[in-house]
């Protein structure tokens, strides 16, 4: 992958929120409920906000990476 340009922990993290947001869709198409919409992009870098969300264990082995 970082012979084409994708950094890997990227991949990771643009894969983990595909995966939830098709979890969530599909949670909504079982109960007959429309999709949730997403936000509307916003230009510039990633905030790299810190959102709360802290894993207990390590999904990735950061060394490896």
């Amino acid at each position: 992958m970082r012979s084409r340009g994708v950094d890997p922990l990227a991949y990771v993290e643009l894969v983990g929120i595909v995966a939830q947001a098709n979890c969530v869709d599909r949670f909504a198409d079982g109960l007959e409920l429309p999709r949730l919409a997403l936000g509307e992009p916003v230009d510039g870098p990633p905030s790299r906000a810190d959102r709360g969300a802290h894993p207990r264990f390590p999904l990735v082995d950061a060394a490896a990476a």
